[in-house]
């Protein structure tokens, strides 16, 4: 089956091989007692403003982490969206997204940092522009400049689309321009309201809540009221 919007035909309850389909199914609520509650939270994705996306070969972190993927868009290998190019350079860097702070900007750095390394195991040359380095990176093959700002724009010719990168390093005084043919910016992570809401009906505190960095591994937190745990 192939359909868009359901139109109440009942053909996919037919050919439905399970019989998992049931139109005929009204809402319950079912009350259950259990001995402990494990509150699985999700963290909902900031985006930079979005000035910086005006210019074509630009992407955030998590658009990055997918063009890595083997699954995404291009098989695993790093292409600009422009043009389909592999980009030689890229810039990554860590940009203010979260006006309330509720997300540290050591997750942001730490996934900029994993895909920085994950660009230069394909040959790219990869800097990072980060406020704070939170990570010994003397031993990596990645650059890292502690900045307090940085401006993006697009080169003067515009033919390329690469993008033109005017810091200062902290420390110096003279400002630097330097040309990259990509640039992949931070996000930030906070609490979605409805995961508060959830908290507040089964006894979790907001800040008894710990941001991370998303994985494939997962930790289990003990809270204020007992026998309920957080996986983040």
């Amino acid at each position: 089956m192939s359909c868009r919007k359901c139109i109440g035909c009942g053909i996919c309850a037919e050919v439905c091989p399970r019989d998992a389909i049931e139109y005929s199914q009204a809402e319950e609520r079912t009350e259950l007692k259990v001995e402990k509650i494990l509150f699985a939270v999700e963290m909902e994705e900031k985006n930079p403003r979005e000035e910086y996306f005006m210019y074509q070969n630009v992407v955030t972190q998590m658009e990055f982490e997918r063009i890595l993927s083997e699954s995404g868009p291009y098989e695993g290998i790093i292409m600009r969206p422009y043009d389909g190019d592999v980009p030689k350079k890229i810039a990554f860097i860590q940009v203010e997204v979260d006006e309330d702070k509720s997300s540290p900007s050591s997750i942001a750095f730490k996934l900029l940092l994993q895909e920085a390394k994950s660009a230069k195991e394909q040959g790219v040359d990869s800097c990072i522009f980060a406020r704070e380095i939170y990570e010994d990176t003397d031993t990596e093959d990645v650059k890292c400049f502690k900045i307090h700002n940085v401006e993006v724009m697009e080169t003067e010719t515009g033919e390329t689309k690469n993008l033109r990168l005017k810091y200062v390093v902290e420390g110096e005084q003279e400002e630097k321009e330097e040309e990259f043919e990509m640039v992949v910016l931070s996000v930030g992570f906070c609490l979605p309201e409805h995961v508060k809401e959830i908290g507040k009906l089964i006894g979790v505190k907001p800040e008894e809540i710990k941001c991370r960095a998303p994985t494939v591994e997962f930790e289990i937190m003990k809270t204020e009221k007992d026998g309920v745990f957080i996986a983040v």
